[in-house]
């Protein structure tokens, strides 16, 4: 039989395209399903996630209700010919892999790309017989799973060994019995936590420092090739050392700078396999790379090892329940439109509702910023917060995981134009011109990209009360700033309208898009990240959940987390370690 092929699921007409939400996956649902069915997991899948529309969410009517649980028990009754079956969610769709048309794209072109579609376009989905899915649930030489949740069949005349989907949507041969693996960053950890630590070879110096090494120990066997976080490419040193140690596999995310072309040309020469997985921007990307992990690592049971496959599918399951949990707890804040067409509808809506927020993604100290005009230089300083525009794996990670508890990152609801990294200042130039100097980003937001004023919604309104941040040094350099003062409204001198603002040299009022007083927040972080993307992501949204709405108790929410690392790691947190990590300071 051909490959066969999978096109992205249908997105709404009103979607802005680099926007990230969730939906429902039927191949997802069924193998969650088939596994349940088969005893191997205890959940009752599968679970419909809620549509998180980012401009559309008024016209969304299938919020998750956890009664649907129901239904998948009912599922066991049914005929195990029968095949999941479901509307395709109607909703902001988790970004696809483009996959490339020829497996020599991934020497050309390292970054998988994303779909782009129009407004109202449509694409068809093909479905997976049960009999295929079977397969893949049963491991039966159907590879992994692709980038969003899609099995592929394997090449009939294929060599021995296993193949797995990547991220372009090819298929790679890996050895049948893989005993190690290199990898670095959440891939190191992924392995970690399906395979053990024996089975990684070699990682990056962060795993083997701090809070993480604590949760590696003593099993943790893996040389240190890579520096820091992992995020540059090899020495020529370390590379022949990788080469000496003879992974299995080595697995890297598309779009990282793990290795260079010439290093992937080197590793294929000495027939050493190697995979490139999605990038982390949703639930079903995450999912759907433990799932491809679980495949590569195999089942060692009954060598003593782990059972890999089966910890994916515990992850899957769990992270979907929780998913589940999430939309539900927060299906009563969904906004609606407080535009003048949906005023009568505002009454649904709590007045404390809070729905937006603005992730701040680092602060360059060295930075310098004037604001001037040709007669006056009103303010300057040094020190800027920068922003990751939409279209970055990281902002869409951070925004899709908010989103799953009703939360709007900013950042990532706006179109995202120019570069990747852009400065940012709440001060509107209209009557100014900021000019901002640093290394951390091409140029600062530009003008009239309101991050902290979605209609009536301001930072430092009921609707837009937080502003986060990714640690305790930025938001004590922010609260030092002069840019992110709470300025009061006052009239102008020049007849103009009273607005909240800076009052300029010559009356007139440079207004901030900050409306009130507002609260920084670090947001957590764990032995990985929660915003960039990764194996502890889903807690994102169940911290979201309790922070934003205090729709999860607080209780509950802990107890969640420590679930997490009793369960997946094989730690227990104490509680001033959980603490640490909900303060954002688990590292220090």
């Amino acid at each position: 039989m051909k490959p066969i092929r999978w096109t992205a699921l249908a997105l709404s007409a009103a979607m802005l395209l680099p926007l990230c939400g969730c939906r429902y996956s039927d191949v997802l649902a069924q193998i969650i399903y088939d596994q349940y069915r088969n005893g191997m997991v205890d959940i009752t899948p599968p679970f419909e996630l809620s549509e998180n529309s980012l401009e559309n969410e008024d016209e969304s009517e299938r919020l998750l209700d956890l009664k649907q649980v129901e239904e998948a028990e009912r599922m066991t009754e049914d005929s195990p010919d029968q095949s999941v079956s479901g509307e395709a969610s109607a909703a902001s769709a988790a970004p696809q892999v483009e996959y490339e048309e020829t497996a020599d794209a991934q020497q050309n072109a390292r970054t998988a790309p994303q779909v782009e579609q129009t407004e109202g376009e449509t694409q068809a989905t093909d479905v997976l017989g049960v009999e295929q899915l079977d397969a893949l649930n049963n491991g039966q030489d159907m590879g992994g799973l692709g980038q969003s949740g899609t099995a592929m069949e394997a090449n009939a005349g294929a060599a021995t060994g296993k193949q797995v989907v990547d991220a372009y949507g090819n298929m790679v041969q890996i050895p049948e019995n893989v005993q190690g693996v290199a990898a670095t960053g959440d891939l190191a950890v992924m392995t970690f936590l399906l395979g053990g630590g024996a089975r990684l070879v070699a990682a990056n110096a962060d795993l083997s420092s701090g809070f993480i090494s604590d949760i590696f120990g003593a099993e943790n066997n893996a040389e240190a090739l890579w520096s820091g976080s992992g995020n540059a490419p090899l020495s020529d040193g370390n590379f022949d050392r990788l080469l000496a140690l003879k992974p299995d596999v080595v697995v890297e995310v598309s779009g990282s700078a793990t290795l260079t072309d010439a290093q992937v040309r080197a590793l294929e020469d000495a027939e050493i396999a190697y995979l490139v997985l999605p990038t982390q921007t949703s639930l079903e990307n995450v999912n759907a790379t433990v799932t491809a992990l679980g495949t590569v690592l195999g089942d060692k049971s009954a060598e003593g090892g782990s059972n890999a496959p089966q910890i994916a599918a515990d992850y899957v399951a769990w992270t979907t329940a929780r998913q589940a949990e999430v939309a539900a707890a927060c299906a009563p804040y969904k906004e609606v439109k407080r535009d003048e067409q949906n005023r009568d509808r505002s009454d649904d809506i709590e007045e404390k509702s809070a729905t937006y927020t603005l992730y701040i993604d680092g602060w360059d100290a060295e930075a310098s910023y004037r604001l001037y005009n040709e007669q006056y230089t009103t303010l300057q300083g040094t020190g800027c917060a920068f922003v990751k525009r939409a279209g970055a794996s990281e902002c869409q990670a951070i925004t899709a995981f908010l989103s799953y508890a009703q939360v709007r990152n900013t950042a990532g609801i706006r179109e995202g134009i120019g570069a990747q990294i852009q400065y940012f200042t709440p001060l509107n130039t209209v009557l100014r011109q900021m000019e901002v100097t640093g290394t951390m980003a091409d140029s600062r937001v530009a003008d009239g990209d309101a991050l902290l004023q979605q209609s009536s919604a301001r930072l430092g309104t009921d609707a837009f009360p937080i502003l986060l941040v990714p640690d305790a040094s930025v938001a004590e350099a922010i609260r030092a700033c002069e840019l992110w003062d709470v300025y009061e409204k006052r009239p102008t001198g020049n007849g103009g309208l009273a607005a909240e603002g800076l009052l300029g040299e010559d009356g007139s009022v440079i207004a901030t898009q900050i409306a009130g007083e507002y609260e920084i927040v670090v947001n957590p972080r764990g032995a990985t990240s929660w915003t960039d993307g990764g194996c502890e992501s889903i807690l994102e949204s169940v911290w979201a959940a309790w922070r934003f709405f205090d729709a999860i108790p607080e209780t509950q929410m802990r107890e969640t987390v420590k679930e997490f690392y009793s369960r997946f790691y094989g730690y227990s947190l104490s509680e001033r370690q959980l603490d640490q990590i909900l303060e954002g300071d688990i590292a220090g």
